[in-house]
């Protein structure tokens, strides 16, 4: 449970957020992030799109805004909902002397910096974390898990980097492309299916899954998103050997943050579920750093980074908004769940499939504004 500490820190976080004032009052991260280039050569994801402006300022000042309007975002997920936020956490360690360090030293290494700033303030699930290697090689090593914002924002040092897990980094390149041309909607009798890969350590083997309404947020156990593709002929290596595996049929309690964000039906649902603010492309924060009157640059180098805003802005309001979609959101979608057993090795895979039943012209607008509620979704 949040502890009293926490409590106030929340309640100051309510206030502060009124004044927009909130990740330069009470958090600093202490590491850098990743660069474009980095990421580049690392990750195969939508970054490379959602960032497709010419090489130059405006670039690195999106970038820098991206990463710092994720660090708001986790912290107020800490304070406000007592949850962990997905960081790709890297060491680059080398020793002095030049011999080569395996990534199982850096690994460690890792995991000591990472614990050595747990607080009182942190509970039991808070210091529960898992790290699942991404990337192992001779200049680096680069793992993905969840970490409460307070604790990855201390982690300090040249050797290590700290980059939140923005929506862009969660979808597999060419993903957005695909359901742009409906590709897979081509076969009326298929299934269109999003796989998405959990957060470490979510929804495991022997996990208990909560039947009802009763279930609390804190036991982790949400359909949340670490990485998101969608089936095409050529499948992922990452998800295709696993697609065969028995499924589980997942409750309805534990898609309800995300058709929430696609359905609001409250007032408190509406107030917290406002794509617009939360997702950086979406966001003024955005809008205000590609004015080419406030930013100076070259048109076509502002045109070209509007563009894929423009793409999902156009997206949430013709089928978000609008509530085309909420008949499909609400009785054509079916998620099961592929339970891993080895946190630090191996995810669990969430399939979100299509009823074909009753497809229409605007599936495809569903679809995507659906990859971006799930892409979004901070566990």
């Amino acid at each position: 449970m949040p502890t009293v500490r926490r409590s106030a820190a929340a309640l100051l976080l309510l206030l502060l957020l009124s004044a927009g004032r909130v990740a330069d009052a009470l958090l600093t991260p202490k590491a850098r992030g990743l660069t474009l280039e980095e990421i580049f050569g690392m990750i195969q994801s939508e970054v490379e799109f959602d960032f497709d402006t010419t090489e130059g300022a405006l670039v690195s000042r999106l970038w820098d805004a991206s990463n710092e309007f994720e660090w708001e975002k986790a912290l107020g997920d800490e304070l406000l909902l007592d949850r962990k936020y997905p960081y790709l956490l890297c060491n680059t360690f080398r020793k002095a002397s030049g011999r080569r360090i395996s990534g199982y030293e850096r690994s460690d290494m890792l995991r000591e910096e990472i614990e050595s700033h747990f607080g009182e303030e942190h509970g039991e699930s808070d210091r529960r974390y898992y790290l699942r290697t991404l990337y192992n090689e001779e200049d680096y090593y680069c793992a993905y898990g969840q970490l409460p914002a307070t604790v990855a924002s201390e982690m300090e040092g040249d050797q290590y980097i700290v980059q939140p897990v923005t929506a862009s980094l969660k979808m597999m390149k060419g993903s957005v492309d695909r359901m742009q041309k409906a590709e897979i909607f081509a076969d009326p009798a298929a299934e269109p299916t999003l796989d998405v890969l959990l957060c470490p350590g979510v929804a495991m083997k022997g996990d208990v899954m909560p039947a009802g309404d009763g279930a609390s947020e804190e036991s982790g156990e949400t359909t949340t998103i670490t990485i998101e593709d969608v089936d095409s002929p050529e499948g992922t290596a990452e998800t295709s050997f696993i697609l065969e595996t028995d499924e589980e049929e997942i409750p309805d309690w534990m898609v309800r943050d995300i058709l929430s964000e696609l359905m609001p039906t409250t007032v408190a649902s509406k107030l917290a579920s406002a794509m617009e603010e939360t997702v950086f492309l979406l966001s003024e924060a955005y809008g205000n750093r590609t004015s080419p009157v406030a930013a100076g640059d070259d048109p076509e180098d502002v045109a070209a980074a509007n563009s894929r805003s423009k793409l999902w802005k156009g997206l949430v309001s013709d089928y978000q908004k609008s509530g085309m979609c909420d008949a499909v959101y609400s009785s054509r979608l079916s998620w099961s769940v592929v339970r891993a057993s080895d946190p630090d090795n191996d995810s669990s895979v969430v399939h979100v499939r299509f009823n074909a039943t009753g497809a229409s012209e605007y599936d495809a607008g569903c679809l995507m504004t659906l990859s971006l509620a799930i892409a979004n979704h901070p566990d």
